[in-house]
């Protein structure tokens, strides 16, 4: 009788160790699933900044079409407006030009 005691006591002794593992189990097996959702929300903000910045890229390109046309019209120093960027890459400092046109 002894032995058949010794034999359920070992039993359940095994049984409560499954249980405290599988209940180690599921709360790691829950705090992975948390991350994977936190995970896919960060994702899905990001893809969203992403189609906002394109969006905002895309109106810059438009606004700066616009504004290329609009000064196209204007002449400096008897030359047509160049585009933005040859006028960023020669233009002058204004006090240098006041200087210049005073001597000149």
């Amino acid at each position: 009788m002894g032995a058949i005691m010794r034999s359920v006591t070992q039993a359940a002794t095994a049984v409560a160790e499954i249980a405290s593992a599988s209940s180690e189990q599921r709360t790691g097996i829950n705090q992975v699933n948390e991350a994977v959702v936190q995970m896919d929300e960060v994702t899905q903000r990001n893809a969203a900044l992403v189609e906002e910045a394109a969006a905002a890229a895309g109106s810059l390109e438009e606004s700066t079409r616009q504004m290329m046309q609009a000064i196209s019209v204007f002449n400096l120093d008897g030359h047509s407006a160049a585009p933005v960027a040859v006028v960023k890459a020669t233009a002058k400092p204004a006090h240098k030009q006041l200087a210049l046109r005073r001597a000149g």
